[in-house]
């Protein structure tokens, strides 16, 4: 009785958390904090998902007016900005810039249309989701069909400089695809997007399985978005990429984290394969595995869930960006990205609500009550909805903001998804 009640009250918390986090222009990462109380396009458009299925009107209207903001503020070649704040009206598109924001605007969008049916305002944001998709496509200099980055491009920004074809930017891309296919037919415009053929590519270069004739399939797949003239052919250019390939070939558990010139980064990034799992790119075998690996590693322990399961060490290639800066000097404490800190390897709770959302995906009723109410008990903690815990000292980390947006919409998610789950068992 005392766990159901925890799970219950963290649950209008949540919605009240979203409630304050909610301004005219749209929903801020958080209000407790300052440098958040902007309205950050990632957090804000994942957050959109557990906003729209609480079916609260006013929180559906925050959505509405978010994606707004967000189109309104694109840039002339398609990108969406990393944040916007309303008091001095001021865009900010990161440090070397934020990747993720463009597939995220268009899934939001899609989320949007899914809860609502309001085609009206899809027609309204249309050329901007066409810009933003457009921009895309263009990210892709190995000209696979594939999302690619430059480092510090994704939400791990600070800490592990993911670059090349990055499996997180690549899930977001699968994601948006899909809705960018149901927003253009609901405004009677189809659109030449192979979904199917994304996901494809997407489980074939981040997940390798030994195949006899590699040197074949390879070119034939990652090229297979291309018209080839008559009697043209497809070369893969080097065999470096094909022996890495092989090398990183083997009895998976999980997907690659991004792949760099001739090398899978073979870490596991704990949300894209959640992710992965949820929006239909892992089948269920695959998705079992992900599963059954993440609990071996303890990535639920204490708290769902940690966003790496095993944190880099000062001597890790992947650190690099931190370590560059942190020499520097110019990093402060707050964001540096000790091992078992912030994003290298700390808890953090919209992972947990993404962690709890899988589980009821793929039938795992008790195992998803159990980590909904450790789930409950970590945005219980302090103030309450931090952003990262540090899971040595089972406490929020050092300076972490409460009151988190996407940390109340997932725990909302996660709530809603296990009621719904039990209902049809």
């Amino acid at each position: 009785m005392a766990k159901e009640s925890l799970i219950n009250k963290i649950y209008k918390r949540a919605l009240h958390v979203l409630r304050n986090s909610a301004k005219p222009e749209g929903f801020v990462a958080s209000s407790a904090f300052e440098h958040y109380d902007s309205i950050w396009i990632r957090d804000a458009c994942l957050s959109l998902p557990g906003a729209l299925a609480s079916g609260n009107r006013f929180l559906i209207n925050t959505s509405k007016r978010t994606l707004q903001t967000t189109a309104d503020t694109i840039s002339e070649r398609g990108k969406v900005v990393n944040s916007y704040n309303p008091k001095n009206q001021s865009r900010e598109w990161g440090e070397l810039g934020c990747a993720d924001t463009n597939p995220l605007f268009i899934f939001a969008a899609g989320e949007y249309l899914k809860h609502t049916g309001d085609v009206r305002f899809v027609k309204k944001i249309y050329p901007a989701l066409e810009k933003a998709y457009q921009w895309i496509t263009y990210q892709d200099p190995a000209n696979y069909g594939l999302f690619s980055a430059i480092p510090a491009n994704t939400w791990q920004d600070s800490t592990l400089a993911q670059e090349g074809y990055v499996f997180n930017l690549n899930v977001f891309y699968y994601m948006a695809s899909v809705a960018m296919i149901i927003l253009g037919d609901s405004i009677g415009n189809k659109l030449d997007i192979d979904s199917e053929q994304l996901r494809r590519k997407i489980n074939f270069y981040f997940w390798p399985e030994r195949r006899e004739n590699l040197s074949k399939e390879y070119p034939t797949i990652m090229y297979s978005h291309l018209q080839l003239r008559k009697g043209e052919k497809l070369v893969f250019p080097h065999t470096a990429s094909l022996k890495d390939y092989d090398h990183a070939s083997y009895e998976r558990n999980h997907y690659a984290s991004h792949i760099k010139f001739a090398h899978h980064i073979d870490k596991c990034d704990v949300l894209s394969d959640l992710l992965a799992i949820i929006y239909n790119i892992a089948d269920y075998e695959k998705a079992n595995r992900i599963i059954d690996y993440l609990q071996a590693q303890k990535a639920a322990d204490p708290y769902p869930a940690k966003s790496w399961v095993e944190p880099e060490t000062s001597e890790s290639k992947l650190s690099m960006w931190d370590k560059e800066v942190e020499n520097l000097g110019f990093q402060e404490t707050q964001w540096t990205n000790k091992p078992k800190t912030y994003h290298n390897g700390g808890i953090w709770p919209f992972i947990g609500g993404v962690y709890v959302t899988a589980l009821c995906k793929i039938g795992k009723i008790h195992q998803a009550e159990s980590e909904l109410e450790a789930l409950a008990q970590a945005n219980n903690l302090g103030i309450g909805f931090h952003e990262w815990i540090n899971p040595r000292t089972k406490k929020p980390g050092n300076r972490a903001p409460a009151n988190q947006t996407w940390n109340a919409a997932w725990y909302v998610m996660a709530y809603l998804a296990l009621r719904i789950v039990k209902m049809e068992n």
